[in-house]
């Protein structure tokens, strides 16, 4: 095993996620386990980092992974929170954050999940209380300024989360949450091209950033007064888990069936091929609406640009 080998490939693989390259960052840290196989540090972070792009089932087995390796290891357990929360594990998430408080109680990483978790949970009030822990243990970390201001643009004040973005801005002008931060403080201020061009800002400092294409979609359809509705499942379905879409499809198309068998046992032939046409032209429309704004996400990705004159 060359440990030079794998300690400069683990750097870059670091340096790659700072600045939101995950695809470079898979490849250094593929690197770094063909040095060192059983390394816990390489298959925790690689978790993570799937984790960052969605590829959420692949992301459990490398944190399983991790874990086989060292059981009480702090990171493995971080990691398996974050691939349990992007895979609808809410409940999962939330275990992995008490675990890690308890085998790292001065540590950040678990004040880290728990605000993401809250983020992902849409829960304002948690995310406020989460990034106030954070704070009062790291005054200076901007990812709990950002938090704060996540929490109050999900609250609807949108004045307090933009002024709480400018602040992270100021202490990192070039961190992709920070401008993400700001554009979400624009969307709940009815800023919509501002808050386009915060998300386009996000995404040329961190190419592969999720939550960035998300803050560009939502935006993207509020422009669009008269069409924007058709896109909202879209919408949906690009910030929820597996898990969450698999169950709406499993609801949607059991309560058709049952509406349709009604229907037919008490022959109403007229309204059961209403209802047949219509199911067909919803879900063509649904796949169609995702399919276009996913396209028109990918072209206005080709011109991004770093805006730092909000």
């Amino acid at each position: 095993m060359n440990l030079q080998h794998f300690h400069a490939a683990m750097e870059m693989a670091a340096a790659a996620v700072q600045r939101g390259s995950y695809h470079a960052a898979l490849e250094h840290y593929a690197d770094a386990l063909t040095e060192n196989p059983e390394s816990a540090e390489a298959h925790a972070r690689l978790s993570i980092c799937l984790s960052r792009m969605n590829r959420r089932f692949s992301a459990v087995e490398e944190a399983e992974r991790a874990l086989r390796v060292d059981p009480e290891y702090p990171l493995g357990h971080i990691a398996l929170g974050y691939a349990a929360l992007f895979t609808g594990d809410v409940r999962g998430a939330r275990a992995a954050v008490e675990r890690v408080r308890k085998l790292e109680p001065d540590g950040d990483s678990a004040f880290y999940l728990r605000c993401d978790v809250a983020l992902a949970m849409r829960n304002g009030k948690e995310l406020r209380a989460a990034a106030m822990a954070l704070l009062a243990q790291s005054p200076e970390d901007t990812f709990g300024v950002c938090m704060l201001s996540r929490a109050a643009a999900m609250e609807g004040r949108g004045a307090e989360a933009e002024r709480l973005a400018r602040e992270a801005l100021r202490a990192e002008p070039e961190d992709s949450l920070a401008h993400e931060c700001i554009g979400w403080a624009f969307f709940a201020q009815r800023l919509f091209a501002q808050a386009k061009e915060a998300g386009q800002s996000a995404l040329s400092l961190s190419p592969d950033n999720p939550s960035a294409f998300l803050l560009m979609a939502a935006s993207t359809l509020r422009q669009r007064w008269l069409t924007g509705w058709f896109f909202w499942f879209a919408l949906w379905a690009t910030q929820n888990s597996e898990r969450s879409f698999m169950t709406a499809v499993i609801i949607y198309s059991g309560v058709t069936m049952v509406l349709g068998n009604f229907l037919w046992f008490y022959n109403q032939s007229l309204a059961f091929d209403i209802l047949n046409y219509g199911a067909w032209v919803v879900s063509f429309a649904i796949v169609v609406s995702y399919l276009i704004l996913t396209r028109i996400l990918q072209n206005e990705a080709r011109n991004v640009r770093l805006v730092s004159d909000y």
